[in-house]
């Protein structure tokens, strides 16, 4: 038999070579008992822990030698505190030597193939081009004076909002999420979503209130996945408290090769809306018949103008999905935008700065609990007025008042961005008789008031005065003498003003004509990625109603 004594010195080399030659002489015949022990041997220097010399003394050494490798093996295995120990950087609990530790998300990187980002770049997956998301599907009156709010992109049942209502969860981390295969079919899946989310995608305090992710064939309906949430309202109109689920439809991908990265996609995607719905909701107050915040299309570089707040004009121009999108193209990893074409990529930094600290963003940069004040101090009301006169307001906000606008009827006469706000107009631009004056103040946030009065206009029919004051024109994005564009799309507004009114305002790019407004405000958005790096000089000439012109520019050096 064998028999067994500790090692007093520490021998980590393995077991006694010489002992190792007896048994393997003594089974010379046995070939593949020969190559066990040399296995045995190559691999015992492999094993961090002390070995024992075993000598011979007859009857089988094959069996003993196994049940005293499985003895010393499992007496070495890495205990829970151990393995916790290793992942958290402990290196007292392994001896130091040319491996280094290594996180464990390093480990599952989730970065995508080319080949993968080629085959989403070629067919992507199916959105909805119905989606919802700005307008609430179904609003609930409860016993308590709260109203609960049930938004989603498409359409959901009264029982999946019963069903989803009822779920109690404790979810503080990727690991916790609660993912449903409801096809049975993806036993690994729930595992690479968790992973996923916790290696690429931003995740925060918004993780408690995703309830579930369903995995499902949901057939050819239109779509790939799809958000909905719920929030409360209570009687005083805070938002106290939302939730959220997604859902997957497999149908598109489910033959494709690249099915996982098909899901990991659309699932970055669906909790991008997660992500900002539920600070838009509950850190903001905002409804989901609100709009994101300036601060958030000032970061996007795109026009508030044109986005709507909900899909009525189209997909693509609903702000809640372009952020969704923002999202997904910043951290999913697959460098794909479905937006692209019409509102360009967003700028990396300015994006995901905004993204990453969005709790605090949408806070400092959501709606105001008042609008602003404003009134009328010039002309007086019920007046007669002829020739040049002027026209004045007094307007006041808890924030800041960022512009008055000036209408004569429905003519926009003037836009003042600073006080005093006041202007003047040429009232022979006009026919005799009753007109309202209006002055529209907004504050920082485009929240709005409004008032007029009722004037009329009565002129001589005589030859009009010479006019030789040129209107006045600025850019005010960018504003300055040159900019330097790094990245992103690039906003071009300027906003121009005359004694007669401006009828026309023009964009020349190098020389070349670019963009006309029949106004006194042009906005137009630069795409960063169709433009060559080198220097532009931007112009932009305004006119009035006699034909007189001014003109500002601005050099733009894009790297």
């Amino acid at each position: 038999m064998l028999t067994t004594r500790k090692n007093t010195r520490k021998n980590r080399g393995g077991l006694s070579f010489g002992v190792l030659g007896k048994i393997c002489r003594h089974h010379k015949r046995t070939p593949m008992r020969r190559l066990f022990f040399s296995l045995l041997l190559f691999a015992s220097f492999g094993l961090g822990t002390s070995w024992v010399f075993i000598s011979y003394r007859g009857g089988d050494p094959l069996e003993l030698i196994r049940q005293q490798v499985n003895q010393l093996t499992n007496k070495q295995a890495i205990s829970p505190t151990s393995a916790s120990q290793l992942a958290s950087g402990d290196k007292d609990s392994i001896k130091s030597g040319p491996l280094e530790l290594i996180d464990p998300n390093e480990i599952e990187s989730h970065e995508p193939t080319a080949e993968a980002k080629q085959a989403i770049a070629d067919e992507p997956p199916l959105i909805i081009e119905s989606s919802k998301m700005g307008t609430p599907t179904k609003t609930i009156s409860n016993s308590d004076g709260s109203k609960t709010v049930i938004v989603a992109e498409g359409q959901i049942d009264q029982q999946e909002i019963d069903r989803i209502a009822g779920l109690q969860t404790l979810v503080s981390k990727p690991s916790d999420l609660q993912i449903t295969d409801e096809t049975g079919k993806y036993a690994l899946l729930s595992g690479v979503l968790k992973s996923y989310l916790n290696a690429r995608l931003r995740w925060s305090n918004e993780i408690s209130a995703l309830r579930e992710v369903v995995i499902k064939d949901a057939g050819p309906i239109g779509w790939s996945g799809l958000y909905a949430g719920s929030y409360t309202i209570d009687r005083s109109g805070d938002i106290i408290e939302a939730y959220g689920w997604i859902t997957i439809n497999t149908h598109y991908f489910k033959d494709s090769p690249y099915f996982t990265d098909y899901v990991k996609l659309v699932f970055a995607h669906e909790y991008g809306h997660h992500y900002t719905q539920y600070y838009k909701w509950v850190a903001a107050d905002l409804d989901a018949g609100s709009r994101f915040p300036n601060s958030y299309y000032e970061a996007r570089s795109v026009p508030k103008d044109g986005i709507m707040v909900n899909c009525s004009k189209s997909w693509v121009d609903c702000d809640s999905e372009i952020i969704a999108e923002d999202y997904s193209y910043l951290y999913s990893g697959y460098g794909y935008h479905a937006m692209r074409s019409e509102h360009g990529l967003p700028g990396e930094l300015a994006m995901k700065n905004w993204l990453d600290n969005i709790a605090a963003n949408i806070i400092e940069n959501s709606q105001d609990s008042l609008a602003p004040s404003v009134i009328i101090t010039s002309p007086p009301a019920g007046i007669e007025l002829s020739g040049t006169v002027k026209l004045a307001a007094s307007a006041e906000d808890d924030k800041a008042v960022s512009r008055v606008n000036f209408f004569i009827n429905d003519s926009l006469v003037s836009s003042v961005t600073a006080s005093p706000y006041q202007t003047t107009v040429d009232t022979t631009r006009f026919d005799n008789g009753s007109y309202l004056i209006r002055a529209v103040a907004y504050d920082t946030n485009d929240s709005t008031a409004d008032v007029s009065i009722a004037v009329s206009i009565k002129n001589s029919l005589v030859a009009a005065q010479v006019d030789d004051e040129i209107p006045v024109v600025a850019f005010t994005k960018p504003n300055g003498d040159s900019y330097n564009w790094i990245d992103g799309n690039l906003i071009l507004e300027a906003i121009a003003s005359d004694n007669t009114g401006v009828v026309k305002i023009e964009i020349y790019i190098n020389g070349n004509l670019s963009a006309t407004s029949n106004a006194m405000i042009i906005a137009r958005r630069w795409k960063f990625i169709t433009s060559p790096a080198g220097e532009y000089l931007v112009t932009a000439k305004a006119y009035d109603v006699l034909g007189n012109v001014g003109e500002t520019s601005i050099k733009i050096i894009k790297s």
